[in-house]
């Protein structure tokens, strides 16, 4: 075989192994909509559609205790095909198109109206502050929908939102590490009895030996029977840095965290953290 032929073969080979290599995205026909009702934060709708070339997600949260409605946020986001993955991964075998509604309410959870359409079938449905112990399907559709729009929403206030949301279902403790250097932790909503031995966990198994930045900015309040927890970390670590909402600041006082120790900005809070620390950390 002449050189020129074999080095034609070569390239008609590698192109072919190149488009052999190229991922397939997979398809999809659906779409969600849902309204989510609390009691005590703006309302929210949520749309999500995976639909051949649309691929989105959206979010409109409002004030409507006034005479008119006020957007208060409005994003929308690109689904990848990773997204979808990770989507429908959650929601996993939930039967959507077989949730019928339940008339259970209460007068401080949240009510959520759903519309949800795959293929060509449709349906309806609502529920009122699902558990994952007595209603676990429908928390789980929550919990899909809701790990999306973290994913997918990053700002401040998107972030800010969908913690104070989180609150009203069955999403566990509301602290968590997130990052390891420098050691970061963040605590938002509210704690409540429930949450005790979730709670003496978690701290019991932060760091003594290491500087921590607690961001409390999202907070929004425990009791006092807590209390203790908080001061059994700072009497083993003196390394802490506490950056408070208005709300935790008064409690950070009472539970005789330093003055100096306290920052109402992460910014601040990390600046003192690499000033106690001696480094970058």
């Amino acid at each position: 075989m002449k050189p020129c032929s074999v080095l034609l073969l070569g390239s008609l080979l590698v192109a072919a192994c190149s488009k052999e290599a190229k991922p397939v995205e997979k398809t999809y026909s659906f779409s969600y909509q849902g309204e989510y009702y609390p009691s005590f934060m703006p309302p929210c709708t949520i749309t999500i559609v995976a639909r051949g070339l649309t691929n989105r997600v959206n979010l409109r949260a409002y004030d409507d205790r006034g005479a008119t409605q006020k957007t208060i946020l409005l994003d929308s986001a690109r689904l990848s095909n990773a997204d979808l993955t990770f989507f429908f991964a959650k929601l996993d075998s939930v039967p959507v198109l077989k949730l019928v509604t339940k008339e259970q309410t209460g007068t401080d959870g949240i009510t959520v109206y759903n519309t949800i359409s795959k293929d060509s079938a449709s349906n309806k449905f609502k529920f009122w502050s699902p558990r994952k112990r007595s209603a676990p399907q429908e928390h789980q559709l929550v919990e899909a929908v809701l790990k999306l729009c973290e994913r997918k929403f990053t700002t401040q206030k998107e972030q800010e939102y969908f913690e104070s949301l989180e609150q009203y279902f069955d999403f566990g403790l509301p602290c968590k590490i997130t990052s390891l250097r420098p050691f970061e932790v963040r605590m938002y909503g509210g704690l409540s009895a429930n949450e005790e031995q979730a709670l003496t966990k978690f701290m019991h198994e932060l760091p003594s030996d290491r500087s921590i930045l607690v961001d409390m900015t999202n907070f929004e309040g425990m009791g006092t029977m807590f209390y203790p927890l908080f001061r059994n970390l700072l009497a083993r670590n003196r390394q802490i840095v506490w950056v408070a909402s208005k709300w935790s600041r008064k409690q950070l006082r009472e539970i005789k965290v330093p003055a100096d120790r306290i920052t109402m900005s992460t910014v601040e809070g990390r600046a003192l953290v690499k000033r106690l620390s001696g480094t970058a950390d």
